[in-house]
């Protein structure tokens, strides 16, 4: 924490900025300069700073402490901005190498759980947003690192990151700037910037990974970006705090207001949602039963189960397990246990090696210190081979039959997944007894007729004014894909369709649609 405490200097309405390291890092010998730049300069006299540190090592012995993960060091920012900021109004969030990997899984997760987005600005210096090849050899050598092992190219966690940065639209939400060095060997530019065209990005010259952060004076390049990022221009000091308040360069926040094109559905979308017969049969079945849904990427599983759980207005907690990986049934339930206890503020923690009988125990006590009705949508759940699936609905099926068989829980829990594979394919292993507690079912291909309803939606709302020819090309090349039509739209209206003919934007739609 720097000189201005916010445990002892809170100014209700201010903005507080968070610094986080990277790898290996520590808040002093990583932010230290910039921090002091920042406490000299008058124009940030009413901005609050802290410091977000975490243990961290390049080399993992075996038998030391075990290095966190993205997902554990994310919700532990989490914490510290409601307790230590908890009087700010806007937070900036400033990211060195990994912590910038932080810093965007946090602002992912406070979008998925409907939480209020305070962040407005997010500046990353050197952060490997497509990975670092560095960290895919290291890992090889220091065991149980998972700093290094999440930094790798090809890691599972930084592919989701980025799948979901898109599809929530996270930079119509804030105001990103991604920052890269020509001198850096460990983070390349290619790296840092992880979209092709993107107009918010600064390259400096000769500066390394570690001293891209080392601000030494206020005319110091590295310095002057971060203060016209957030001030969007240097002001004297005779313009005084309230000004430099004024003047942050923020994006309009779009939280609280429907959008046609929304890929993270929310009950302001409601409008805009085209509700198809599934829909129909997800609400009913989470009345009575879990519901598990499964199919392709893009055909609408997560909005279907978030359409299902806001109707039904249920405190809805929204979590992803796609950066776990192939997981076995009983660390995914811990998993869930830890972050719905986590999500709720509550500090249930069962110990790494809890039974499935005492999971359930640990989550049952979580439900029932909750406050009220739960819908809990876990997405994104790949399991491990040898129908750990199964194994997995069995502990759905032992949950759901103890908490139904307490008054006091009894109803407070509504469970949802989605997932891409069919977890009752093995017959064999998926009884009779799941089934009357756990129903699945395939989200395909959208119907010629739903997604002629959604580009009639989104075109009316949008007032694109397509004729039917145009109409009828989406229908044709979109093959059932929602998703497909959504990115259309967007292309439509983006800078990058300008001069473009319509089935140019088609062809590169189809190109970029690869997920």
């Amino acid at each position: 924490m720097t000189k201005r405490d916010p445990i002892t200097g809170h100014r209700e309405g201010c903005h507080g900025i968070v610094f986080i390291h990277g790898l290996s890092g520590s808040a002093r010998s990583t932010w230290g300069p910039m921090i002091d730049q920042l406490g000299q300069d008058r124009d940030f006299d009413s901005f609050q700073f802290a410091s977000y540190a975490f243990p961290t090592v390049k080399i993992r012995l075996p038998f030391t402490e075990r290095m966190a993960k993205i997902q554990e060091l994310s919700s532990a920012l989490d914490t510290l901005i409601e307790t230590d900021l908890s009087d700010c109004s806007e937070i900036t969030l400033i990211g060195h190498s990994l912590g910038g990997l932080i810093a965007r899984h946090y602002i992912i997760s406070s979008i998925l759980n409907n939480k209020k987005l305070l962040v407005k600005n997010l500046l990353m210096y050197a952060v490997p947003n497509t990975g670092a090849s560095i960290a895919s050899w290291a890992s090889h050598v220091s065991i149980w690192h998972y700093h290094l092992k999440q930094l790798g190219k090809n890691s599972d966690i930084i592919d989701r990151i980025n799948e979901d940065w898109v599809r929530m639209d996270v930079e119509k939400k804030i105001s990103a700037l991604y920052i890269a060095s020509t001198g850096d060997k460990v983070v390349r530019s290619d790296s840092a910037f992880p979209f092709i065209g993107m107009q918010n990005t600064r390259t400096l010259n000769a500066f390394g990974h570690s001293d891209i952060t080392q601000a030494s004076s206020p005319q110091d390049v590295r310095y002057k970006i971060l203060k016209k990022h957030l001030i969007g221009k240097l002001i004297p000091h005779s313009s005084g705090p309230s000004k430099a308040l004024r003047s942050i360069n923020t994006q309009p926040d779009r939280t609280q207001s429907g959008d046609p094109l929304f890929d993270i559905y929310d009950i302001a979308d409601k409008p805009y949602y085209v509700v198809r017969s599934q829909d129909i049969y997800a609400k009913e079945v989470v009345s009575n039963n879990c519901l598990w849904v499964h199919g392709a990427s893009g055909t609408g599983k997560t909005a279907l189960l978030r359409h299902a759980i806001l109707e039904k207005e249920l405190k809805l907690i929204h979590m992803s397990l796609g950066g776990a990986g192939k997981i076995d049934a009983t660390s995914a339930l811990r998993y869930i246990c830890v972050e719905f206890s986590e999500l709720q503020g509550l500090d249930i923690i069962p110990p790494t090696e809890a039974s499935t009988y005492d999971l359930v125990r640990y989550f049952k006590k979580a439900v029932l210190n909750s406050n009220s009705q739960i819908g809990l949508l876990i997405e994104e759940i790949s399991f491990a081979p040898d129908n750990e699936a199964a194994r997995f609905c069995e502990m759905i099926w032992l949950l759901s039959s103890s908490l139904s068989s307490n008054q006091d829980t009894n109803g407070r829990l509504v469970l949802t997944i989605s997932s891409l594979h069919d977890p009752s394919a093995d017959e064999s292993a998926f009884s009779d007894k799941m089934k009357e507690r756990v129903s699945t079912v395939e989200i395909g291909s959208w119907i010629e007729q739903d997604i002629r309803k959604l580009i009639d939606v989104i075109d009316r709302t949008r007032n694109d004014k397509l004729d039917n020819f145009s109409k009828n090309l989406i229908v044709d090349a979109a093959n059932g894909s929602p998703r497909f039509v959504k990115l259309v739209f967007r292309q439509l209206q983006s800078t990058f369709a300008e001069g473009a003919s319509f089935t140019d934007v088609l062809s590169r739609v189809s190109r970029e649609n690869i997920r």
